[in-house]
């Protein structure tokens, strides 16, 4: 038993990332002088966008064609207005 080295245990910790993200870059944005809320919503959208590229990258997503994009675009265009 003198020479036996004590049997090691491997530890690992998984951390979803998402969160961190988005309370980074909500610290940024607050330091860069938008309000609480709106920084929450820039932390977020990077998140996702981070989040989605990364998909592309590893090819679980396929980038979205020119003319959905466009579409969508006009909608989120469309929808932003009737809200003011």
């Amino acid at each position: 038993m003198a020479g036996r080295k004590p049997k090691q245990i491997r530890r690992s910790l998984t951390i979803n990332r998402a969160p961190v993200l988005t309370l980074w870059e909500a610290v940024v944005a607050e330091r860069l002088g938008f309000n609480r809320k709106e920084a929450l919503t820039l932390g977020r959208a990077v998140a996702g966008l981070n989040a989605y590229s990364k998909g592309v990258r590893r090819g679980l997503f396929q980038p979205a064609p020119r003319e959905v994009r466009e579409m969508d675009a006009k909608q989120a265009f469309v929808a932003g207005r009737k809200r003011i």
